[in-house]
């Protein structure tokens, strides 16, 4: 009787332990999960708000001098695609956390716009000898429609994004970024971004489908 009651405890002992160990991993994995995506995530908003203001100095560049240059158009092409890029990246992975739900006007669909924009132009440019081209009003109007959403995804980010914050047409780190290395993902305010992004990209959508007019 005794002996089996200490076979008994062993392999409750046993069972216990393997209970322990699989605990552990499983904590260590979700930590590891959790630190790589957290690091990526405010590395990833240090590229998206950097993107962002060089999009807006490009655009009062534009505004102020009227006229468009080959350079400026590189430079917005790839501020746009980081944009893009941001977007689809965690907005995807918001959706498999169920803490975003993609619908409607998305701000890749107003980035893709504002990149055909561009684009359109810039074909104008290669049909000569110049290195850029002077801007009429119309496209003026629509540097200035574009420029305005631009601003308005800035103040999201000012409004909503920690780790960071803007001074001007520059942004600095806080005291926070080294922390949110760590446990950014767990945080609420990246998916408050990509919501209030597509808001703001939802409440443009009419002038930025009359872009590509």
């Amino acid at each position: 009787m005794l002996k089996r009651k200490k076979i008994f405890v062993t392999v409750l002992l046993a069972i216990s332990l393997i209970f322990a160990v699989h605990y552990i991993n499983l904590t260590l994995s979700n930590k590891g999960y959790e630190e790589y995506h957290s690091n990526r995530l405010m590395n990833d908003f240090s590229t998206l708000t950097h993107s962002l203001l060089d999009n807006q100095k490009v655009y009062k560049e534009i505004i102020s001098t009227e006229v468009l240059s080959q350079e400026q158009v590189e430079r917005i092409y790839n501020n746009t695609y980081a944009i893009i890029n941001f977007y689809e990246d965690y907005s995807e992975l918001a959706v498999q956390l169920n803490r975003f739900k993609r619908d409607g006007f998305s701000t890749s669909d107003a980035s893709f716009n504002i990149e055909a924009v561009f684009n359109r132009k810039i074909a104008e440019i290669s049909e000569t000898d110049q290195a850029s081209v002077t801007l009429d009003e119309d496209f003026l109007m629509k540097v200035e429609t574009i420029s305005n959403l631009n601003q308005a995804w800035i103040e999201v980010l000012n409004q909503h994004m920690i780790g960071f914050e803007i001074i001007g047409s520059e942004y600095r780190t806080t005291e926070d970024r080294v922390r949110l290395s760590r446990d950014s993902i767990t945080e609420d305010f990246w998916v408050t971004t990509l919501e209030m992004f597509n808001y703001k990209a939802q409440e443009n959508e009419r002038e930025l489908k009359w872009l590509l007019n």
